[in-house]
């Protein structure tokens, strides 16, 4: 199920981010904030919000699962 209204826009991922890896690190040096900087980089710069137009139509209205899921067969 996908639910576009738990969407979080990519602003409010990337505050998420950095304030909750602030106060990890601050509470934590084995964390240090800074040690990360690279991988955080990488999570700041994935912009999803595009995808919020596309992902709905992979998911059915009716908001509940498939009843029979069909197993794709290798090769």
């Amino acid at each position: 199920m996908f639910k576009t209204e738990l969407w979080q826009i990519h602003d409010e991922y990337r505050t998420i981010v950095n304030t909750y890896g602030c106060r990890l690190s601050r509470n934590n040096p084995k964390y240090s904030f800074d040690l990360y900087d690279r991988e955080r980089q990488k999570l700041l710069n994935l912009n999803l919000d595009l995808l919020l137009d596309y992902i709905p139509a992979f998911y059915p209205e009716t908001r509940r699962p498939a009843k029979r899921q069909e197993q794709q067969k290798a090769g």
